[in-house]
């Protein structure tokens, strides 16, 4: 019995047959002529199609759900029990079920509703959209008109005329274009506004406000009312509170009690309670007073009290200062003359001259005392209560001494600091008694009493003594342990281990410290005090000077005493005790420093702190180290070293390096590496040994490559070279052993290969005519190769010896120590011999060099040659080098020890030996020792130049016409920042007498002797000086200068930076005398001026009193009280020679002026000038009178005025016929006396609540001659009227823009509007009219505009209509920012119009042809360039050469040229009559036609069937089955995709040609 399998059946696309089955479902595919019949069943869906997308027939089991399909996925219906759904893609979709329905047709107009009707949607995009949701309602007519009802509550918007909101019994509020609202609410409230211009609000009983135009405002409310205009009038009041503020007039406030009164802001009063201010601006006056008695006056800011009953003060600015303190001090200053002050409290007393620089200062008795001169150049100062000492004379040397730290300086150049840590008491440590505050002392201690000292301490702790007696005792020291305290126990016991390391000097306490133990009534005495007295200051003196010499020497004593005191008293406390009473004859002070700093600049520095101490010694070293821990380091130019704990760092510059620490090892040399980091290290012998580990890894290699160890993990290789190699792997068991070359092994797993006798012997013979002969015996080891043509030969035997040689090249290899290589034998040959580590030789055509060294350690020998360019150079590096370059040499030893640079045949050369250097040029010749001085020669212009640094520098040049000598001592960066200096010059010119061209000559020939000549004598006799100058200072004290020749001489004391900037200053000319006393007097005399100062600040100018009298103005002045200057009558010449004896002089005045309390001149608060033709004064702020006579006259008086009389309260202003009148800022006035007929420029302004300008007022009147008129009532209205416009504003901010305006003139304009609701203008033959509009009248809601060739209608975004000549015309509805988008729309324009309904119609027509689209989406642009079936026989002004194309669902498009039909997706047409071609397709495709011409082509599914045929073409083809072609005479048939057929010349059945 044969079974056949029918589950699967591959023949397709005849038949395709597959069905599959597994434990969740059963599939089926069956597939008959594809894609004619489809059927397919998976997981309960069951699908029948023909064509596959023609029909579709679909059924779900799961929900019971059928689908049919039409062109799929464009028809589509859907059903089951619970919902229908029906669509034509994308046009209509409609869905009905329980509860809901659905209708979308092309998604313009949408209808949704669910919930049984209370949830519903209904749009027609995108300008109509509705929505109802359980009894709330929403619905717009996009973007123009909103309306929602919520909670009964329902608001109209209505975009841009305004907006409603209503509910029934609650109350409305209705907005007109933003701009008028009404409102009320429940009958409690009305407001009512017209913005910005009125503002009415009523909470009916409760509060009234009233605003007109943002100037007037009323409010009311139970017991508060408020009353404004703008910005002049403020006024508020209450039953306990009041406001009035007339600006800029009167201020009055009150709150309850509370008064503050202000008028034009000049006068100031206020009163709160018991405390009250007055303040009168224009006499400077201030007053104040509170209930505590304390009282303020200032007038004019010159003087001022300030006091109450227990102090007071009086100033009179800025030279009389008085203060007095009831109890304790008072305080006198004349400023800045003398000073004092005396105070009960501190018990002392103040002096001041010529405050801050000379002040005398002592208190407490005496106990505090401070001096200086010149501030604190001069200084003293002593504080005995907190052990305090400073003087010094800077900068010579200062000192300052305290309980704290010691410090000072000398000449800037030493320099010492040290800071006290702790300090211990006097103890005499036998026989001692001490005395009480009364002066009874506690004698005679019982005897045999130890005292205990447990630790070194800074404190003396004594605990109760037993009553005094007269038995005589005697001390035992014990020495046991340490201990901070001393204690005087009751059993009267010292114990003293030790004394501690850190107390390292031993001073003796100076007086005036009440916490020692000294020499006075509480000090501890021996039975002789004179005699230890005598021994302390003795003993005292010979430490001081031990400590000044060996500060070093007494530090190791102290340690050495300590650390023997230490071992005595473990070994023998009673040779302790012996000890201790041998030291107890003299009174010792133990201090310990916390920090000390010594310093002689700038080479050496010692730094001391705590336990570490520093010293520096520039440039040679740098050091530190520590008394307690391992922590130091040193550094030199060639040596470094660091120690701290574990950690250690070495250097040798260059041949040494080490680094330690707990974790890693460094050391680095030219021959010799170590590191090492944990686990890992590495190691080097250069160049014969190297080994390296690293985790599991470990490398050595010795004598590279002889032999090489490797190791990591359990893999494994050494090898002794050539003869050795083994390598070994665990994980792969392997391991290969071989003994070359005789016999090797290898084993891998149970595998094991052996090995004999690797090549040992080859040898070649060449032919006869180039005599080749090669030998090779355990190759690559021993070679030997010669050609008898050349004469070359190659010997080789490794690893040792290696030969080779030719014309061309040589080597020669001893390995590993002797390498040389020869290149280029027939030209220039090039040489290179190496032998390692020791030696190094390259000769080439270049150069010639030589490296030698044992074993590549210094001292290294280098030697270089290059003949081209002339250089040798020759080093025992780092000791010796000499490098040739041409002419010029550089030789050094030790690289900076000694240094030379020369050239030959020259006296030239620089030489430095160290520090120490020498320079020779033809210019300048210099030696020095760095830092610290330096000379040179300036051979040419015959100077010399010495340089001390810091502290001399001496310069003398001598010359024909210049001499000049100087000598600065201290100075620094420059000669001219010195302490002192001494300074000579002289300058000459060529003498009157003596011929130019001699002189030059002379000069010349000067200049061309020898650099050591001497300067002619008799040449300089026969120059004139011009200049002969000295000048000497000694900064700051003084400072002197002369001049022979000019008569020129001053002298300074005191002076800083330059000597005119000086305390004391005296110069002296010719014709001018200047002295002066800094900030004192002044006084100046000179041909022209005289003038004297007192008190004054950097300039005369700047000063309390100044008398100045020239020939042109006379000035006296007291600043700030009186400024007179006066100027004499020009007219009237002055003899010159009276000029000196101005007492004598008699001129008349022709003007002068007079300030009085006054800041700048001719500015003060009474200020008058007078002239021949004008007269000025004026108080300020008070009043201002001018009197011109100059030209029509000029009268002007203001009453409180500032910075200019205009800007006043009151003015009153007469130029020529021209009167103003001002009264800020209620009155504005400008009238001419002349009448209206005989002036022609007639004028009358009045303006009444004015601000800044008369234009800018509440009330306004100006009337011109010309017959021009203003009135104005501001913001209610304003007129202007002329002979050509008038011009009419309500309700206005702006003149000529009022809320209500109307202007017209007489060349046909009128405008009319009401602001942001009408608009109407005519101008000539063009009209405007706009109903509510927005800033500007174009941009309005409706917009109508009339113009002889333009008519233009819209309602924004409802309506648009425009015609015109130019641009044709356009209707629109419902459009959005511009007319042609639109949802309905029609434009004209020459011969093309156009007409659509957004997403549903387009209809267009250029000339007879049409293009017509049905639900289109979109348009594409079309060019009409090179169409010939348009625009022809039309001007070229009136073409079309553009239109656009829908892209729609239907089509039917004509231009002439190209036609277009379709109804997407189930066919398509289109043809271009230029070409001739024309195509069809239908159903996506699958029926195909085209032609052109005589071709033509039909496809059917694409390319299953296929005929295409022409004048000598014809195709037929029936995919994949068969195929025939005939082109020309040549035919073709194909089978099955070619694989039979027949051509013109063969044929051929399964690829197989016949």
């Amino acid at each position: 019995m044969v079974r056949v399998n029918c589950d699967y059946i591959p023949a397709w696309p005849f038949v395709y047959y597959k069905t599959k089955e597994n434990y969740r479902e059963v599939s089926t595919i069956l597939h008959i002529l594809w894609p004619f019949f489809v059927w397919t069943e998976k997981a309960g869906t069951k699908l029948l199609a023909l064509l596959y997308i023609l029909f579709r027939l679909t059924y779900k089991e799961k929900d019971d759900r059928q689908f049919i399909d039409f062109f799929w996925p464009i028809i589509h219906i859907e059903y089951n029990s619970e919902e229908f759904r029906f669509g034509i893609r994308p046009l209509l979709w409609i869905i009905s079920g329980k509860g809901k329905f659905k209708l979308s047709i092309a998604g313009i107009i949408n209808i949704f509703s669910k919930d049984d009707g209370e949830d519903v949607w209904f749009t027609v995009a995108p300008f109509i959209w509705y929505r109802y949701y359980r009894g709330d309602v929403f619905w717009t007519i996009f973007p123009i008109l909103w309306v929602t009802k919520k909670n009964d509550r329902w608001t109209y918007l209505l975009i841009p005329v305004g907006l409603l909101k209503y509910k029934q019994g609650s109350g409305f509020t209705l907005n007109i274009a933003l701009f008028i609202n009404i409102m009320s609410y429940k009958g409690d409230l009305f407001s009512f506004m017209i913005l910005p211009f009125f503002i009415y609000h009523n909470r009916i009983g409760k509060r009234l406000r009233v605003n007109v135009a943002l100037l007037f405002y009323f409010s009311k409310s139970s017991n508060f009312k408020r009353f404004v205009i703008f910005p002049f009038l403020w006024s508020s009041w209450s039953s306990n509170n009041t406001t009035f503020n007339f600006i800029p007039i009167v201020l009055y406030m009150r709150r309850s009690s509370n008064v503050f009164l202000s008028i034009c802001f000049f006068y100031y009063y206020r009163k709160i309670s018991n405390y009250f201010k007055l303040h009168f601006i224009p006499l400077a006056l201030f007053y104040k007073s509170s209930g505590d008695n304390n009282k303020f006056l200032n007038i004019a800011l010159l003087y001022t009290y300030k006091g109450n009953e227990s102090k007071w003060w009086h100033i009179v600015l800025p030279i009389f200062w008085y203060r007095m303190k009831k109890g304790s001090s008072y305080f006198v200053h004349v400023w800045p003359l003398i000073g004092y002050r005396r105070s009960w409290k501190q018990h002392g007393y103040s002096i001041y001259f010529i405050y801050p620089l000379i002040q005398f200062n002592t208190y407490n008795h005496g106990e505090w005392v401070y001096n200086h001169f010149f501030y604190r150049f001069i200084h003293y100062y002593r504080n005995k209560e907190s052990a305090r000492l400073r003087y010094g004379f800077f900068p010579f040397f200062a000192y300052s001494n305290s309980s704290y730290y010691n410090k000072g300086h000398i000449l800037l150049y030493m320099w010492y600091f040290k800071k006290i840590q702790a300090s211990m008491k006097n103890i005499k440590m036998k026989d001692f008694e001490i005395s009480s505050p009364n002066n009874n002392g506690l004698k005679n201690i019982p005897s045999n009493n130890n005292i205990n000292l447990e630790k070194p301490s800074d404190n003396l702790e004594i605990s109760p003594l037993p009553p005094p007696t007269t038995t005589t005792t005697t001390t035992t020291v014990d020495l046991e342990k340490p201990s901070d305290n001393l204690e005087l126990s009751s059993s009267n016991k010292i114990h003293l281990e030790k004394e501690s390391d850190l107390l390292q000097e031993m001073k003796t306490l100076g007086s005036g410290n009440e916490d020692n133990i000294t020499n006075d009534d509480n000090s501890i005495n021996n039975d002789s005090n004179n005699n230890n007295n005598n021994n302390n200051n003795n003993n005292n003196n010979n430490n001081n000077n031990n400590n000044n010499n060996n500060n070093n020497n007494n530090n190791n004593n102290n340690n050495n005493n300590n650390n023997n005191n230490n071992n005595n008293n473990n070994n023998n406390n009673n040779n302790n005790n012996n000890n201790e009473e041998k030291k107890s004859n003299n009174e010792e002070t133990l201090k310990q420093y916390s920090f000390i700093f010594r310093s002689l600049l700038p080479l050496a520095f010692y730094i001391s702190s705590g336990n570490d101490s520093r010293f520096f010694l520039i440039p040679i070293f740098i050091m530190k180290w520590s008394l307690v821990d391992i922590d130091s380091y040193f550094l030199s130019p060639i040596y470094y070293q660091r120690k701290w704990g574990t950690y250690l760092k070495r250097l040798i510059i260059p041949i040494f390096y080490q680094k330690h620490t707990e974790d890693r090892d460094i050391i680095l040399s030219p021959l010799y590496y170590y590191y090492r980091n944990l686990t890992n290290s590495f190691r080097l012998i250069a160049p014969i040994f190297i080994d390296v580990h690293k985790g599991e890894t470990h490398l050595m290699i010795l004598v590279l490559p002889m032999y090489i160890y490797y190791r990591k993990s359990i893999f494994k290789f050494q090898t002794i070279f050539p003869f050795f190699f083994r390598t070994q792997d665990a994980s792969k068991n392997e391991l290969f052993t071989y003994y070359f070359p005789f016999y090797g092994k290898s084993y891998r797993g149970s595998k094991v290969n052996r090995y004999f006798l690797f090549p040992i012997f080859r040898i070649k013979l060449g032919k006869d005519e180039s005599k080749l002969f090669s030998v090779d015996f355990l190759f690559p080891l021993f070679h030997y190769e010669s050609n008898g043509t050349d004469n070359s030969h190659s010997i080789r035997l490794l690893p040792f010896f290696w030969k080779s040689k030719n014309d061309y090249n040589e080597m020669l290899l001893i390995m590993p120590l002797f390498w040389r290589f020869i290149t280029d034998k027939d030209t220039r040959p090039q040489r290179n011999t190496l032998i390692l580590p020791f030696y190094y030789f390259r000769d080439s055509a270049e150069y010639m060099f030589t490296f030698a060294s044992p074993a590549f350690l210094p001292p290294y020998y280098i030697h270089y040659h290059r003949e081209a360019s002339n250089v040798e150079n020759r080093y025992l590096f780092p000791f010796y080098s000499h490098q040739i370059k041409g002419l010029d040499h550089l030789k050094w030893f030790c690289w900076f020890l000694y240094r030379h640079t020369y050239r030959d045949f020259s006296e030239n050369f620089t030489m430095n030996i160290l520090l120490f250097f020498k320079h020779n040029s033809e210019k300048y010749s210099i030696t020095g020792f760095a830092p610290l001085w330096v000379y040179w020669n300036n051979k040419v212009e015959n100077s010399k130049h010495l340089r001390i640094v810091l502290l001399l520098a001496y310069d003398k040049i001598t010359s024909t016409l210049k001499d000049l000598t100087r000598i600065s001592i201290i100075w620094f960066v420059t000669t001219h920042l010195t302490l002192f200096c001494h300074k000579k010059v002289i300058k000459r010119s060529i003498s009157k007498t003596q011929s130019i061209a001699e002189s030059i000559d002379q000069m010349v020939l000067n200049e061309s002797r020898p650099t050591d000549r001497e300067v002619d004598v008799s040449t300089i006799q026969k120059l004139d000086i011009v200049s002969d100058t000295k000048k000497t200072y000694f900064w700051p004290v003084f400072h002197k200068k002369s001049e022979r020749i000019s008569d020129y001489n001053h002298f300074a004391l005191f002076w800083f930076f330059k000597p005119f900037i000086s305390f004391f200053y005296k110069s002296k000319q010719s014709t001018e005398n200047l002295w002066y006393i800094f900030m004192l007097v002044y006084y100046k005399f000179d041909v022209s001026a005289t003038t004297c100062a007192i008190i004054w600040f950097f300039h005369p100018l700047v000063s309390f009193f100044l008398y100045e009298i020239s020939p042109f103005s006379s000035i006296i002045r007291m600043f700030p009280i009186f400024w007179y200057r006066s100027i004499p009558d020009s007219s009237k010449p002055i003899d010159e020679s009276t000029t000196r004896k101005r007492s004598s002089t008699r001129v008349t005045v022709s003007s002068m002026a007079l300030s009085i309390i006054y800041i700048v001149p001719n500015f003060g608060i009474f200020n008058l000038r007078k002239s021949s033709y004008k007269l000025s004064v004026y108080f300020l702020p008070l009043f201002y009178y001018l009197h011109s006579k100059l030209d029509d006259g000029i009268k002007i008086f203001s009453l409180f005025w500032f910075v200019s009389p205009i800007a006043s309260l009151f003015n009153y202003n007469r130029i020529g016929k021209v009167i103003i009148h001002r009264f800020v800022p209620l009155y504005y006035r400008i009238t001419n006396n002349d009448t209206k007929e005989v002036q022609s420029a007639y004028r009358n302004v009045f303006s009444f609540i004015w601000l800044a300008h008369p234009k800018i007022a509440f009330f306004r009147y100006d009337r011109h001659h010309d017959g021009k008129s203003i009135v104005c009532l501001f913001p209610l209205f304003w007129r202007k009227k002329d002979t050509t416009d008038y011009h009419l504003s309500i309700l206005f901010i702006v003149r000529k823009f009022g809320f209500i305006d109307y202007w017209s003139s007489s060349n046909d304009f009128k405008r009319f509007y009401i602001l942001l609701l009408y608009f109407f203008k005519r101008e000539n033959e063009k009209k405007l009219i706009s109903f509510i509009y927005l800033f500007h009248p174009k941009a309005a809601f409706i917009l109508s505009k009339f113009t002889p060739d333009y008519s233009k209608i819209f309602v924004f975004l409802m309506l648009y209509f425009r015609n015109s000549i130019k641009n044709g015309l356009i209707l629109s509805m419902l459009w959005i920012a511009h007319p042609k988008v639109a949802f309905i729309s029609y434009w004209s324009k020459n011969q093309f119009s156009h007409f659509h309904i957004f997403l549903f119609l387009w209809l267009s027509k250029i000339e007879e042809y049409v293009q017509f689209g049905l639900l289109w989406i979109g348009a594409t642009k079309k060019s009409l360039y090179h169409n010939s079936n348009v625009n022809q026989g039309i001007p070229e002004n009136e073409k079309t050469y553009q239109i656009r194309k829908p892209i729609s669902l239907f089509l039917a498009y004509n231009d002439g040229e190209n036609k277009t039909v379709h109804f997407m997706p189930i066919f398509r047409y289109w043809s271009v009559e230029s070409t001739g071609l024309e195509r069809f397709w239908a159903l996506l495709g699958i029926v195909y036609f085209s032609a052109r011409n005589s071709n033509s082509q039909f496809r059917f599914f694409y390319r299953w069937i296929r005929v295409k045929t022409g004048t000598s073409l014809f195709i037929f083809e029936f995919n994949p089955f068969f195929a025939y072609k005939k082109k020309n005479e040549d035919s073709t048939v194909l089978i099955l995709g070619g694989m039979c057929g027949c051509y013109t010349s063969m044929c051929r059945v399964c690829c197989i040609e016949c």
